[in-house]
């Protein structure tokens, strides 16, 4: 279970002043680091906008804790292929693009590029027919 987590370094950098032709976004895992009921996860999260308008930068880590047992597992997953287990791979995605979207929409502003989120499609449907209670 994700414990904590911080961020370490921001940059945002604006190379070219013309609309951007959308984005792409890089998630690099630095160092794991394995303590007994710990692990800690370094990341760098860069989103680049097209063609070489800006770029930002966000760098930071993830905390979990977990059982002794699940980190001796988990560490030896990960110097046997490389890889976290599913359930850790996906809480630590999904930590680390609620952190970086924030932190991007505010970098965003201040470099005046759109902000780094991916806004789901909503879908219209009818409403379900009920039928009058009686």
């Amino acid at each position: 279970m994700i414990t904590g987590g911080t961020v370490k370094k921001i940059s945002a950098e604006r190379m070219k002043d013309m609309p951007n032709n959308g984005s792409e976004v890089n998630i690099r895992v630095g160092t794991v680091k394995f303590d007994k009921t710990k692990l800690t996860i370094s990341y760098t999260y860069e989103i680049n906008y097209k063609p070489d308008v800006a770029k930002m930068t966000i760098e930071g880590e993830i905390v979990f804790e977990e059982s002794e047992k699940d980190i001796k597992n988990t560490k030896e997953q990960w110097e046997k292929s490389g890889q976290l287990p599913e359930n850790m791979s996906s809480d630590l995605l999904t930590a680390m693009t609620y952190t970086c979207s924030a932190i991007g929409t505010l970098l965003a502003f201040g470099i005046n590029v759109n902000a780094p989120i991916n806004v789901p499609r909503a879908k219209l449907m009818p409403a379900p027919e009920t039928k009058p209670a009686g």
